[in-house]
């Protein structure tokens, strides 16, 4: 919920303001791509080349980690710069973004085993 709040807009339950960091909305996942709603479990991230994340990982954008996900809404920025690391599910999503100091994922990584205490020990270390 927290990297949503960061958003101008969301629609869960109606039309909402957020706090309006970044520029953009909140939608939720369409089911009629037989999609199961909410997103649960083990997805794989691709980080995005040249963000400080994935530089800090020695990951490329050819390569994946695996993280933990539960949500029904995902984030959709106007400015795609912000956009760190992404996600395929019925469609590739925005699941991280980043901007100077600030840094929030869609995913949990206090659930997502090695990966995820990796991403939390290199925020820790910025």
């Amino acid at each position: 919920m927290g990297l949503q709040l960061l958003f101008q807009t969301g629609w869960e339950g109606g039309r909402h303001d957020g706090l309006g960091v970044f520029a953009g909305d909140v939608s939720r996942f369409d089911r009629s791509d037989n999609l199961k709603v909410p997103h649960m479990g083990w997805n794989e991230v691709r980080w995005r080349e040249g963000s400080h994340v994935s530089e800090a990982l020695g990951k490329t954008s050819e390569e994946a980690d695996f993280f933990y996900f539960v949500h029904s809404y995902y984030v959709r920025p106007s400015d795609t710069s912000i956009v760190i690391a992404e996600t395929n599910y019925g469609d590739t999503f925005c699941s991280g973004v980043s901007r100077g100091r600030l840094l929030a994922t869609q995913f949990h990584p206090e659930k997502s085993d090695k990966a995820g205490l990796k991403v939390i020990e290199n925020f820790i270390n910025l």
